[in-house]
């Protein structure tokens, strides 16, 4: 089953307030009426079709929106559900899609051969990949908890290293050793994009920057990518960037974590003088020093590799192991009235009032070039699915 679905969005009603055009114009054209209730059920129990009832939309960007969604056949299962619209990218097969479209797409294969392919307590999971005649979509672990950035002003709030700071630095590093070793280029390490499970854990999310086959010092891209107060100056100069580009990225939001601020200018991160015990000098060291702007001589690009920040002094008494298998307590709980709360993001978006159900189903091998029935062309390389087992 794993390359054979075939999504069907189905759409009872919709009400979009905050700019969302794009999914009601793409839930109409998808809207359909389920007449017979006994065929209902048969989906529910048919282990080849799967409904996800939509609750709530969690996020928005330019291309895609995020769906809170319970899976219909076992409730108690949540999934974030990453909606990116066709008519907002471009056709992935490069039908009436121009340049910039057709990076977004290949961005978008990458994605999601990159979640199919890894496997870490510290970055998102993906559970399906499914595309529609409107949309492709990701089915992903819900993260309750909202994103560090939401979140900023309650961890500065935190003890000052009691925990706090200290602790999600360390998971961001192991979740970025984890892709290095991989030759896996995150590209987007910035606040918004990493996200608290219901116990407080991190998880990295969004590969849409993210880079494969990176294992060789000199292998590189030139793209510019990702938010350009966390990019490295030779991503800012197009020079070519590498994995180092994620270790800036890291340097800012550790700076960030630190001072409550992001990094002043582009390419320079200028010290503050609220750097002052012993821990933050350490710290400060890890990203102020004089060689953290060559990417070649930045800490964890020598041979060794990222084992050179585990092993700095910031990091002493770090037990990596109990970190990585989840033994520890995080600093943060997310506060939850239950678990449809979604009071950790933002009310611009869970405010907005949207309802009706996303349905997968198998696509046959002979369906997946072309389909006359709905006069799409599919994607052969995005449909894909994880053990369905684990959807339950």
């Amino acid at each position: 089953m794993a390359d054979n679905l075939r999504v069907v969005v189905v759409v009872e009603h919709v009400a979009i307030e905050y700019g969302m055009d794009s999914i009601e114009e793409g839930f109409e054209h998808e809207k359909t009426v389920e007449k017979d209730l006994g065929e209902e059920d048969a989906v529910c129990r048919d282990p080849t079709r799967y409904v996800f009832d939509i609750i709530s939309i969690i996020g928005s960007g330019s291309y895609a929106t995020v769906l809170l969604c319970r899976l219909r056949a076992c409730p108690r299962r949540l999934f974030a559900v990453k909606v990116v619209y066709k008519s907002k990218l471009g056709s992935i097969n490069g039908i009436d899609g121009d340049g910039n479209t057709m990076r977004e797409a290949k961005r978008l294969l990458t994605e999601k051969r990159v979640l199919c392919s890894v496997s870490h307590p510290f970055i998102t999971r993906m559970f399906c990949s499914f595309e529609t005649p409107t949309a492709l979509n990701f089915v992903l672990e819900y993260c309750p908890g909202g994103d560090m950035y939401f979140l900023h002003g309650e961890i500065r709030e935190q003890p000052p290293f009691k925990g706090s700071c200290l602790f999600y630095a360390t998971s961001i590093v192991l979740a970025l050793r984890y892709l290095h070793e991989r030759g896996i280029l995150y590209g987007d390490l910035k606040p918004e994009n990493i996200l608290l499970d219901e116990a407080g854990f991190e998880r990295l999310a969004d590969f849409g920057f993210a880079r494969e086959q990176m294992h060789r010092p000199d292998q590189c891209c030139t793209s510019f990518c990702g938010l350009a107060n966390y990019n490295a100056p030779e991503v800012v100069r197009g020079t070519g960037s590498g994995l180092a580009a994620d270790l800036w990225r890291f340097g800012c939001v550790a700076y960030e974590l630190l001072t409550g601020y992001p990094p002043s200018t582009l390419g320079v991160i200028v010290p503050c003088s609220s750097v002052r015990s012993t821990r933050r000098s350490q710290a400060f060291h890890i990203i102020s020093h004089p060689n953290f702007a060559t990417f070649c001589l930045r800490l964890g690009s020598g041979p060794n590799g990222m084992q050179d920040i585990l092993d700095h002094s910031f990091f002493t008494n770090i037990n990596w192991h109990r970190l990585e298998t989840k033994r520890v307590t995080p600093p943060i709980v997310p506060k939850l009235a239950s678990k449809l709360d979604t009071s950790n993001f933002e009310c611009q978006f869970t405010s907005q009032q949207v309802m009706g159900h996303l349905v997968y189903e198998e696509r046959w091998p002979a369906s997946i070039v072309s389909d006359e029935e709905d006069n799409q062309v599919y994607s052969e390389d995005f449909d894909w699915c994880a053990d369905v087992s684990h959807l339950l």
